[in-house]
């Protein structure tokens, strides 16, 4: 991960949702996952069956800095909301703080990211969707090269999907005793994920979502004393 010079100045630490705030030149931009809220960030969401099978596979999109997700979702359409990508709500991410914009301009770093959004997003708007060759990740690798994010303009899904395997956030855990029986995620709307790091080794921690009235809620399973 590159060397920002956003730092953390407030997060909750009895709660793994609590609001993530990153200070940096250009201002502070607050993630607060409890609301689905994730300014300035690339964001990611299971596929279901695909994550089931192949836990590092995701579904990607980026926020602007107002909360806005943008995600390629098929082909000429791009996704927007304020709380959730195409495929369902945001298992993880990881933001982009001021300090991680490199490019040059007038415009506040806010601004840059916000214009690099749109451009991307305007452009595969008119683009096929491919799931091997033109994709989410595709998009969302494009809005980084506008950047210039960590000082690089050669981002592509292969360094995205590392990128984020690394360096990104949960947005959610519960403990095991809290999750319901197995037999219970077989229902439709369920989601079955995995993926995360433990003491430096790739490991995989397994979860599932249920829906219920607020839309589906996916609970995380991790071990808080040796996982990070």
């Amino acid at each position: 991960m590159c060397k920002s010079s956003a730092s953390v100045v407030g997060k909750g630490s009895d709660s793994a949702t609590a609001p993530l705030v990153l200070a940096g030149d250009g201002g502070a931009s607050v993630v607060d996952a409890r609301r689905e809220h994730y300014p300035m960030c690339v964001v990611w969401s299971a596929i279901p069956l695909l994550t089931w099978l192949l836990p590092v596979v995701g579904h990607t999109g980026v926020v602007t800095s107002d909360g806005t997700i943008y995600d390629f979702a098929g082909p000429y359409y791009i996704n927007r909301s304020k709380s959730r990508t195409a495929f369902g709500l945001v298992l993880k991410y990881f933001p982009v703080s001021p300090g991680d914009i490199s490019v040059s301009s007038e415009k506040s770093k806010g601004e840059v990211w916000d214009s690099a959004v749109e451009e991307a997003s305007l452009v595969y708007s008119g683009l096929m969707h491919n799931l091997i060759t033109n994709n989410c990740h595709n998009h969302v690798a494009r809005v980084l090269n506008n950047v210039q994010f960590c000082k690089r303009a050669n981002w592509n899904p292969v360094s995205l999907v590392w990128h984020l395997a690394w360096h990104s956030h949960y947005s959610r855990y519960v403990p095991l005793v809290k999750a319901k029986p197995a037999v219970n995620a077989a229902v439709t709307h369920r989601q079955l994920v995995a993926g995360g790091r433990c003491l430096g080794t790739v490991h995989f921690l397994v979860c599932y979502g249920h829906s219920n009235t607020s839309g589906n809620c996916f609970l995380f399973l991790k071990k808080k004393s040796s996982c990070h």
